[in-house]
């Protein structure tokens, strides 16, 4: 991740922790207690992330606001549960700016929780003009117009069927040179998605995040569950097709893309089941995915290419 970001000029240094192994913290700490920051601003919520941000030195500290954290943060903002992820985030900078807290608010007036209408300039998070610079992946094998699939998510339950990409993927085919992307751990089922369909590429687990880009900026479309996908994708600014199952989108963490189209099943009174998804469906059965056909996601892409220039 550090790479990535200092490859798409957005910071100058990073220091990376590892979830849940303290000594990662503490050497930073000791890496960072001689320098005195103008600006701290933190859109993590843990305890764990306080307590850090608190031995950080900074002559400003923002935050949002929690019971436990008023003398860890000059200043705190209320999470804003009716904005999509990204802007809540930008909230965080209301402090300092006024003319964005003013374009949120007009923002939320203007647009319902779950929408999808096209992602404002001012909170866009396409890079698509610096990773073009970066040139083409050069392993990649095409012929045609190609496009990317991430089959995988760390949540069990946000994953779309086997069979409906492998069906799609068959249909695709026709058209389409196709990719399978994704992170090392979804290898294997990347495979079984791919298996006896010829011409195929898989790339999942091979490239880095800057050569995963460099693949997607060139792409007709990506499909993807609610996962890293779909975030990648809106970097590249690459029309996208989410697939969504336990989770919706009045969480506020939609494609954040104006090209972007989402599939979902919407007869199901257990959606959502959770923030995040599960591992195993709480009811037994997954209809929020299983109910998905190839068909119904083909009708999407093909929505999304009438609404794409």
């Amino acid at each position: 991740m550090s790479t990535i970001l200092k490859d798409l000029g957005l910071v100058d240094r990073v220091f990376e922790i590892q979830k849940g192994k303290y000594s990662t913290y503490k050497k930073i700490i000791k890496e960072l207690e001689s320098e005195t920051f103008d600006l701290l601003i933190s859109p993590h919520e843990s305890f764990t992330t306080g307590r850090f941000v608190r031995k950080i030195k900074s002559r400003k500290k923002i935050g949002y606001s929690k019971f436990w954290n008023l003398f860890i943060f000059d200043h705190r903002i209320e999470r804003n549960w009716n904005l999509p992820e990204a802007i809540r985030q930008m909230e965080l900078l209301t402090s300092l700016d006024g003319e964005l807290k003013k374009k949120i608010g007009d923002y939320l007036l203007s647009n319902p929780p779950g929408n999808m209408n096209p992602v404002p300039d001012w909170a866009s998070m396409s890079m698509r003009r610096s990773i073009k610079t970066w040139g083409s992946y050069l392993k990649l094998n095409v012929k045609r117009k190609y496009v990317c699939l991430f089959p995988g998510s760390v949540w069990a339950t946000k994953q779309w069927t086997e069979t409906g990409y492998r069906d799609l993927a068959q249909q695709l085919l026709r058209e389409f040179d196709v990719i399978l992307m994704g992170g090392k751990p979804e290898i294997a089922l990347s495979e079984r998605v791919s298996k006896d369909i010829p011409n195929v590429q898989i790339l999942t687990g091979q490239t880095s995040l800057k050569e995963t880009l460099q693949i997607l900026v060139n792409a007709e479309f990506v499909v993807t569950n609610d996962s890293a996908g779909q975030h990648l994708a809106a970097l590249a600014d690459v029309p996208t097709v989410s697939i969504f199952g336990p989770t919706v989108l009045s969480f506020g963490f939609r494609p954040w893309n104006s090209k972007a189209v989402v599939v979902e099943n919407n007869s199901l009174d257990c959606r959502p089941c959770g923030m995040h998804g599960h591992q195993i469906c709480p009811k037994g059965h997954h209809r929020c995915m299983k109910d998905i056909t190839a068909d119904q996601v083909l009708k999407s892409i093909q929505l999304l290419q009438r609404q794409v220039p």
